[in-house]
């Protein structure tokens, strides 16, 4: 039967990745990255993961169907917003900038001055979301900022999103000094009112047109035949269809969306936030349904230094993982246990030690039920299975499929691919037919074995049994 795979990529900081999914088995086939290469030819990545991943899944570029794509190669869009008051424009703004998929590195409303514009060169932005004032209110701010755009070193696209009767005379303003500028719709036409969507899009566009070409994107646009989103915006957009299902299928509701990245810890909502008290009186602009945000700080490789500091040096090289220069593949490099070292951190316990201790104990008392003890169901080839990644065993997961141990149980392992049992199975039993087929000295020795296994179950089973029957009689003296 043809498959109908899709790819799902990914272009991040450090790595590519790269999920092949089934979609008419509603199946994910496989999982592979490489080290993105965005320094020379970010295709080169890109073609080093996927030839692992047709080689591990079994399919090859005429089985394809789609390709879909996002990036935050080198840390993504970073972008400024400028606005009139912080509460309303300024909030305006930073809704469509995070919304699209951006990190907001500085913000400014009111009058800005020749220190702002020194600090705004300094940030390096991608975008300036110049925004201020309701549609016939305000225009003398957003006038000001242009002037003072206008003169600056600023070289990257500014976006203008504010009061329409101004909109025109800002971009001739910031035009006529050479700026590279587009506007749209204000984000903000009425103090009840908040319309970030244009905005967003035409982010969207400035990323694809300017930002992908100077990361060396565009040889993978072409290969995917689709325009490439920032990672931010595909995981809000997943985040909503999540919450709102489709046509055929219901959403789970209001979600909550944590996003652990090496740079950043970005967290999407999607939920009304109406008060649940109906005395509370609502202040300030209505909250959007579909949010995000983003702290440029609490990535897990910014971070990287406080973590050692607190863990302690000698307990982070205990942990360490090498990388392979053959296969590039991780490789866990444990010390001896005995020269482990054990330590205690409080700050990091999740529950009181209280807690703990009551959880361990109505654990305890459980398990030592005998109709409490998991008894999971023996299949053929249990415990021979071995993963030709890592040589780790495989073991059953969702009752019908072998997956790395290695990978589910301490993360050491990066191969994803599973296989049915009752495939594998069908596959070793007519492995074992043609090899036994005509060969009656090894149908001979598979035959006496086979026997004498039986043999061994079946007395072990009499001892057990035996025992069983000693300990009763100790109960019923």
């Amino acid at each position: 039967m043809a498959m109908d795979i899709h790819l799902l990529i990914d272009f991040g900081s450090t790595y590519t990745k790269i999920f092949a999914v089934d979609l008419e088995r509603e199946e994910i086939l496989g999982r592979a990255q490489a080290l993105t290469t965005i320094e020379h030819d970010i295709t080169i990545g890109l073609q080093n993961a996927l030839s692992e991943l047709s080689q591990a899944c079994g399919f090859d570029e005429g089985d394809i169907r789609g390709k879909y794509a996002s990036s935050s190669a080198a840390g993504g869009l970073r972008m400024a917003a400028i606005g009139l008051v912080p509460d309303l424009t300024l909030e305006a703004a930073q809704r469509a900038t995070l919304g699209a998929g951006a990190k907001v590195v500085c913000a400014h409303g009111f009058e800005i001055d020749q220190t702002i514009i020194e600090e705004v060169e300094q940030a390096a932005c991608d975008i300036i979301l110049l925004t201020g004032g309701t549609d016939g209110g305000d225009k003398e701010t957003i006038l000001h900022n242009a002037r003072m755009l206008a003169g600056s070193a600023i070289n990257c696209p500014i976006l203008v999103a504010g009061n329409r009767v101004a909109s025109t005379q800002v971009q001739d303003i910031l035009q006529a000094a050479g700026k590279v500028v587009a506007g749209t719709k204000n984000v903000l036409p009425s103090l009840d009112k908040v319309e970030v969507e244009p905005a967003q899009e035409l982010i969207r566009e400035i990323f694809i047109t300017r930002i992908t070409e100077a990361k060396g994107l565009s040889k993978a646009r072409d290969f995917i035949a689709k325009e490439i989103v920032p990672t931010p915006m595909a995981t809000l957009r997943a985040a909503a269809l999540l919450a709102d299902g489709t046509d055929d299928e219901e959403g789970l509701g209001s979600l909550l969306v944590v996003e652990v990245g090496g740079a950043t810890t970005n967290i999407h909502s999607v939920g009304e936030g109406r008060p649940s008290d109906a005395q509370t009186i609502v202040k300030g602009l209505p909250e959007a349904r579909v949010k995000r945000t983003v702290e440029g700080d609490l990535g897990i490789r910014y971070n990287a230094p406080s973590i050692h500091d607190m863990v302690g040096e000698e307990a982070c090289r205990t942990r360490l993982q090498e990388i392979d220069p053959e296969t590039g593949k991780r490789v866990s490099r444990l010390n001896p246990e005995h020269e482990w070292i054990s330590r205690e951190v409080p700050a990091l316990h999740i529950i009181d030690d209280q807690t703990w201790e009551k959880v361990q104990q109505i654990k305890a008392r459980y398990s030592s039920q005998p109709g409490n003890k998991r008894q999971t169901k023996k299949r053929l080839l249990t415990g021979l299975v071995k993963c030709g990644c890592c040589g780790g065993s495989m073991t059953i997961i969702n009752r019908e499929r072998y997956y790395c141990s290695a990978r589910r149980e301490r993360g050491t392992c990066d191969s994803a691919i599973g296989i049915k049992a009752a495939d594998l199975e069908e596959r070793v039993l007519a492995g074992l037919k043609d090899i036994l087929l005509g060969n009656e000295h090894l149908i001979k020795a598979f035959a006496m074995e086979f026997k004498a296994e039986v043999a061994r179950l079946r007395k072990q089973r009499g001892a057990r049994g035996r025992q069983a029957h000693k300990d009763l009689d100790k109960v019923n003296v």
